[in-house]
């Protein structure tokens, strides 16, 4: 007759298991589990890489930063245009600053995406959200060149808001 013996994972020492790696017979908890096409392993055992859609080289990763800080100066100065246009409309600068960034978020996003080649890793994802970011940069400092601009017209709370969904919209256009 077979008796099941429990003891503790030597990965997670607090959980009591009878779970055994189908290959090296060790235990293995349910969180340690790596089901496998030929059954349960344990994390050493399934060996499991990174799926190619997560594996992004240096040089796409170089390739999507250049790219995205581009386009994020020429959509941050292209959205102090766009504010000089509606700023005689009543609060059409307010609007156009959310707008604006929400616009600068998703296409740094989809540029970012695309010359990755759709790959999914967190590296990316960050990236875009802080390109969104550059492109805040480069119209505050527009602003400050511009003279009949406003310097301080993105340091209030709607911009900073536009600017927080723009940067989400961004790493949400990427995220793995």
């Amino acid at each position: 007759m077979y008796q099941s013996e429990s003891s503790f994972c030597p990965r997670d020492p607090q959980v009591l298991t009878n779970l055994r790696c189908g290959r090296c017979n060790s235990l293995i908890c349910p969180s340690c589990l790596v089901q496998s096409p030929v059954g349960s392993r344990c994390p050493s055992c399934a060996s499991i890489g990174m799926s190619p859609m997560q594996r992004t080289s240096g040089r796409e990763i170089l390739l999507a930063a250049v790219a995205g800080i581009v386009t994020a100066v020429v959509s941050g100065v292209a959205l102090v245009g766009l504010l000089l246009m509606v700023d005689r409309i009543a609060y059409g600068s307010l609007i156009g600053q959310i707008v604006g960034f929400v616009a600068i978020g998703y296409v740094v996003g989809e540029v970012v995406r695309r010359i990755v080649g759709y790959k999914l890793d967190k590296r990316i994802q960050y990236g875009a959200g802080l390109c969104v970011f550059v492109s805040y940069v480069a119209a505050t400092l527009m602003l400050w060149i511009l003279p009949q601009l406003n310097p301080a017209a993105f340091a209030n709370i709607i911009a900073l808001a536009g600017l927080g969904v723009g940067i989400w919209v961004a790493m949400g256009r990427v995220r793995p």
